[in-house]
């Protein structure tokens, strides 16, 4: 940073411009410790040039042109720019030139800044003119121009800046998230999306290799991990709280809405185990209207891996991240409401005909009529019935499959579904029944369980290790643990044991399903679902050939 200038001739309406000057009659009257420059006329300069050089803070030089054009030499200079190779000092007086040339046909002395680069090195510099023979008020007129020049290496911050301008063009890419996409997408394609353009900038801008993404859930305060990238998750019952105690540097970054640079985790009583040999750790909040909404949390094997720098970038990419997260989730409620709304208008517009068909249905019955035609107004009040319990299911967020029924003889028992053990997770009655009546008819031997934390008991039980479940189907809305909770259980009891995921609507607020489909997730589907899409999915994830579509 220029500072002052202390001279001979500030006088001079061109150095202001460009500098704070300061004059000084003698040279030991400048106070020591001064960061600044120090000119002399040139007479001078030769028997001041010990104790001047003493003085200089930046590569800094006089340099003059004697004719229009020509290339400047060098009346002085420091030793810092002396030290410089001689390809930057050639380019410095080059650049030395244009700076003349732009000045020279000036109406007043001015300055100039330019940039140049060279050996992958970015320079910027700064030329103060006026310094000039001709007589004054003559600007422009023949006669040597001279020009104090400063030379400043601004590598770092023109790489900073190239990597603030990626993070901004990435962050409105993250941002593109429009009604059109989520139409077209399902929830977990839509978080798909989402993660991989957070990938692939923590990855390629900000160079991070390990790290995971954690939302809070603030009914209870739970940081749920969203996706990790290089990072185990935690153990099967173990969760991570928006406490500063006990909860590692996450719980404390989210607690307190401040970034933390753990510089040696050996060393640091608030880190807690994640990466496998980790050594240093960043963490950052994600801010939503300076709201903390979750937690960016990055680690190194490398010990005091993160600089000042790369946690203000962070910072900066996180806010992107919650705007980004929130944009979705909003436009995901915004689906699942109009969804339910629609249902519910449905539902009664065709309230009042389907009555005045039940009242019509039950007039005709009372008249003499045949018994084929007995039969078919039977069947006429069964159908209207079935439409009716087909819109409700929908309206109640479809927590039943949509129906039971299906091409095949629905007593016969599929070859692939014989005798096999399957464990089915929903807190719906409905939905446990129906599954399980289905399923039976076609020979499974099927297990209800209702709580997440029953679930996971049973499947990490001595008795599921040794004879494990063939198929796991689970909501991923279940009373104490998520479907992820259940999904690694059941990988961890069995790694072959295959996984479905079943969600109202494509609702995951946990983030289950991406999470799952990371590690191996078989399938899942969304409510209302059909019986037979149903039973497809079922079989192929045992081995078996699914009906053909029709």
């Amino acid at each position: 940073m220029i500072r002052t200038l202390l001279a001979g001739f500030a006088h001079d309406a061109g150095l202001p411009s460009a500098f704070d000057v300061v004059q000084v009659e003698h040279l030991e009257d400048v106070p020591r410790g001064t960061e600044g420059y120090v000119l002399m006329p040139a007479a001078t300069m030769a028997t001041g040039l010990a104790d001047l050089v003493a003085h200089l803070a930046e590569a800094v030089a006089l340099v003059e042109r004697r004719d229009p054009g020509a290339e400047p030499r060098l009346l002085w200079s420091n030793a810092a720019l002396d030290a410089f190779p001689e390809l930057i000092r050639a380019r410095f007086l080059s650049e030395c030139g244009r700076a003349l040339d732009d000045l020279a046909g000036g109406p007043a002395p001015g300055s100039h800044r330019g940039v140049f680069e060279a050996a992958e090195r970015v320079f910027e510099v700064i030329v103060a003119s006026s310094l000039q023979a001709a007589p004054a008020g003559t600007a422009g007129a023949a006669g040597p121009q001279r020009a104090i020049a400063v030379l400043r290496e601004i590598t770092a911050h023109r790489r900073l800046q190239t990597r603030l301008d990626q993070i901004d063009a990435a962050g409105a890419d993250l941002l593109r998230i429009d009604s059109a996409m989520i139409q077209r997408l399902n929830s977990t394609e839509r978080l798909r999306l989402l993660q991989e353009r957070i990938v692939r900038v923590l990855q390629d801008v900000l160079h991070f290799e390990h790290f995971e993404l954690r939302l809070l859930d603030r009914r209870v305060g739970q940081l749920e991990l969203v996706f990790a990238h290089g990072l185990a998750p935690l153990p099967i019952g173990q969760s991570l709280y928006a406490r500063e105690i006990g909860n590692g540097i996450c719980g404390w970054v989210a607690t307190t809405g401040r970034s933390y640079r753990c510089a040696d985790v050996l060393n640091d009583p608030r880190y807690q185990e994640g990466l496998e040999n980790a050594r240093s750790s960043l963490t950052v909040p994600l801010r939503l209207h300076e709201q903390v909404i979750g937690i960016l949390n990055v680690e190194s094997v490398r010990p005091n891996a993160f600089t000042a720098e790369d946690e203000r970038l962070a910072e900066i990419f996180s806010r992107y991240i919650a705007m980004a997260m929130h944009i979705l989730d909003l436009l995901v409620v915004e689906r699942f409401t109009t969804n339910e709304q629609m249902a519910q208008n449905v539902l009664s517009e065709i309230k009042k005909p389907l009555a005045e068909i039940a009242a019509r249905v039950d007039s005709a019955r009372k008249g003499a009529i045949r018994a084929w035609v007995q039969a078919e107004l039977d069947r006429i009040i069964q159908l209207t019935d079935e439409v009716r319990r087909r819109v409700e299911a929908c309206v109640s967020g479809a927590p039943t499959l949509l129906t039971a029924e299906v091409e095949d003889d629905p007593d016969e028992i599929h070859p692939a579904l014989a005798g096999k053990r399957v464990l089915v997770c929903d807190n719906e009655e409905t939905v446990l029944t129906s599954i399980r009546s289905l399923l039976e008819r076609r020979g499974c031997r099927v297990t209800t369980l209702a709580d997440g934390l029953e679930i996971i008991d049973l499947l990490t039980s001595d008795v599921a290790r040794s004879t494990p479940f063939d198929l796991v189907i689970s909501d991923i809305r279940m009373p104490h643990r998520n479907g992820y909770e259940v999904f690694r259980a059941a990988k961890a009891a069995c790694g072959t044991t295959p996984v479905i995921f079943m969600t109202g609507f494509g609702y995951d607020p946990h983030h289950s399903i991406v999470r799952a489909n990371q590690e191996g997730l078989h399938s899942f589907l969304f409510k209302p679902i059909r019986a037979r899409a149903f039973l497809d999915a079922v079989i192929r994830a045992l081995g078996g050939e699914a009906a053909p579509s029709t």
